[in-house]
């Protein structure tokens, strides 16, 4: 290898008259892949990409893996590597909640257990692991989670609506407005935007419903109104265990030249107590196969009874925070974490994915979307990763929300 150039050599033996020898394919690529999970695919030459994440060798697992917490959980640190694991774990509150408690290891496991949370608090453990070689630091947040979801049926500017109300936050839907959650209310405070209880026009949109929404390519607003639709009480159980409630939004595209036989299902459930949300989509068609259309899952927001002052936060690589304000034109980069507020509201909303999210906003509307291409083939469902929407009183670093990615319902 040269500075600015390399070769590649190869023993090919001794070749007879006429002999011929082959060498397998060499592949050069340059900013291809974007994780190694795309290198991966690759490699091993496959279409479907699978969900895969690495395991450190020194794993620290909080309540079993689940960011759910109901009562006392446990943390426990594994050393992973054949080698004596010789430790002293200490964990402690950010939010000061309980005082710091130590452990040590015995074996290759080391275990403590931490106190229950506050009603529709939220904490981050911090995580301190001190080997002989290495001192290890990790936090990982935990929500608090308990009681009753309660599912409610009433009328509303003369319209039926369906409610979802888990304590702390309720949510609301009705079938003859939109296909979509109009309505999310925490402690009192609504923090949806949305025309409820008419369609109108707002911005470029015409027509805007607002709350939560699904967009696909070339299937207009007015299009997707006229389609089919139902809205339902649901409860699906996640890959954890986790009994999710709330409700099931469905469009069957009937009316549509491209789209006929697709069916839309985004689902907006909750946990006792949690004070937040997750949203997730499912698509499945029966019509001919389309490749690469960008589908959207969005949601408007008005934090606080005015949109002055409201804001999007993200964080740049770099690590500075950046925030865009209610009124002027911006648009946030892709990123897996963003926070909205207002200035006379105490709570802040925190909005998190394993997939890309982004933000934006004018002086008609805060928007925040997850944008996928997605290719719809007969007979197969996509399950979107979700989307959480969870209440806070302070910032939690990204690093901390990692259990969140790996929550998944599969249908």
């Amino acid at each position: 290898k040269g500075d600015d150039w390399l070769w590649l050599e190869t023993d090919l033996g001794t070749l007879a008259p006429g002999q011929q020898a082959e060498i397998k394919p060499i592949y050069l690529s340059m900013n291809t892949f974007g994780s190694w999970q795309e290198f991966r695919q690759f490699a091993l030459q496959v279409n479907e990409k699978e969900n895969i994440t690495s395991t450190d060798s020194l794993e620290a697992v909080v309540n079993g893996g689940n960011p759910f917490v109901s009562g006392d959980y446990e943390l426990a640190v594994y050393q992973h590597q054949e080698k004596n694991f010789s430790a002293q774990v200490t964990a402690s509150s950010a939010s000061g909640s309980f005082a710091p408690r130590r452990a040590d290891a015995v074996g290759n496991r080391a275990s403590l257990t931490l106190p229950e949370l506050p009603p529709a608090g939220f904490d981050a453990v911090n995580i301190a692991v001190e080997t002989t070689g290495v001192d290890y630091q990790r936090q990982v947040a935990v929500f608090s989670c308990g009681g009753q979801v309660e599912q409610k049926q009433q009328e509303q500017e003369g319209i039926k609506v369906l409610t979802v109300d888990n304590g702390p936050v309720s949510f609301s839907a009705a079938p003859a407005f939109g296909p979509g959650v109009f309505s999310l209310i925490f402690q009192g405070q609504e923090w949806f935007d949305a025309s409820f209880p008419a369609p109108g026009p707002k911005s470029w949109w015409n027509p805007w419903l607002g709350g939560t929404g699904v967009e696909i390519q070339s299937l207009s607003g007015k299009s997707l109104l006229r389609q089919p639709r139902s809205i339902q009480f649901v409860c699906l159980p996640d890959n954890l265990g986790n009994q999710w409630q709330g409700l099931q939004i469905e469009v069957d595209v009937r009316e549509h030249e491209k789209y006929q036989g697709l069916v839309l299902r985004q689902n907006v459930l909750t946990l006792p107590g949690l004070a937040g949300i997750c949203i997730f989509l499912e698509l499945a068609h029966k019509g001919l196969a389309i490749n690469a259309v960008e589908c959207a899952s969005t949601v408007y927001l008005n934090p606080g009874k005015t949109s002055s002052g409201s804001w999007v936060q993200y964080l740049s690589p770099r690590g500075q925070k950046v925030g865009f304000k209610f009124g002027e034109d911006n648009e946030t980069p892709d990123v897996h974490k963003l926070l909205f507020g207002n200035p006379g509201c105490p709570q802040q909303l925190m909005i998190f994915s394993g997939e890309n999210i982004s933000g934006y906003v004018n002086r008609d509307v805060i928007l925040c979307g997850a944008w996928k291409l997605q290719s719809l083939i007969p007979g197969k469902s996509i399950v979107t990763l979700p989307q959480f929407y969870l209440f806070t009183d302070r910032d939690i670093p990204e690093a901390a929300l990692e259990p969140l990615s790996k929550l998944r319902w599969v249908r």
